[in-house]
């Protein structure tokens, strides 16, 4: 999910994810490890590539996202958490061979599990784009059900004020559950029409 939880990896603890996509004639395949610093606070990572006919750009991006132990809440409907997440954005053309900064972008999180099938999720975001100074504001939320140990299956909408909005459908299988899952996502935007993606999430990894 474009959705962010608000679950943190455990300290020394890291995970792995990898996907790629392909839209018409332009590729791109993205690895985003992740690790804990803390129980509460995890470093988060990610590689991007694009590749296509028109420009391609190769793309790095760091973040901190933090959930304290003391904003998690039982409440009547669920389990209710809430974190912040920051996180900066570089990009180089391979026509200049050039990095860049792009863009810094701050993240409030919210979930809420209800039982052990349903969780709830919704960011409010804010990006700050470094070359023309404009900011962007949007939301994202996401609704997951898990009706087995090995199945996952979510929907979620994506809005910005400067896009249009993307809904974006998938499921996950648990071929080790809770270890290694694989997904297939299909998401669909006024502007790039229908894609469908392919990846996989390997979990529990520990520091040496």
């Amino acid at each position: 999910m474009a959705t962010d939880d608000t679950n943190t990896a455990a300290r020394g603890e890291c995970q792995v994810e990898v996907w790629g996509e392909r839209v018409d004639a332009e590729r791109s395949q993205i690895l985003a490890p992740a690790c804990g610093i803390t129980d509460t606070l995890e470093l988060d990572t990610a590689a991007a590539r694009i590749q296509g006919d028109r420009a391609s750009v190769t793309g790095i991006a760091a973040g901190l996202k933090w959930v304290p132990s003391n904003a998690v809440y039982a409440t009547a409907l669920g389990t209710v958490g809430l974190g912040v997440e920051a996180a900066a954005f570089w990009a180089r053309s391979p026509a200049t061979e050039h990095w860049r900064a792009e863009s810094l972008a701050i993240a409030g999180l919210a979930s809420l599990a209800i039982g052990s099938a349903w969780n709830l999720y919704a960011n409010l975001v804010s990006t700050h784009n470094l070359p023309d100074g404009k900011h962007v504001n949007g939301i994202r939320m996401a609704a997951a059900w898990q009706p087995g140990e090995r199945w996952l299956l979510f929907v979620e909408g994506l809005a910005s004020n400067d896009s249009r909005n993307l809904c974006n459908a998938g499921l996950r299988f648990w071929a080790m559950p809770g270890v290694l899952g694989l997904d297939v996502v299909t998401a669909r935007s006024g502007t790039s029409g229908v894609s469908v993606s392919v990846g996989l999430g390997w979990y529990g990894l520990r520091l040496p």
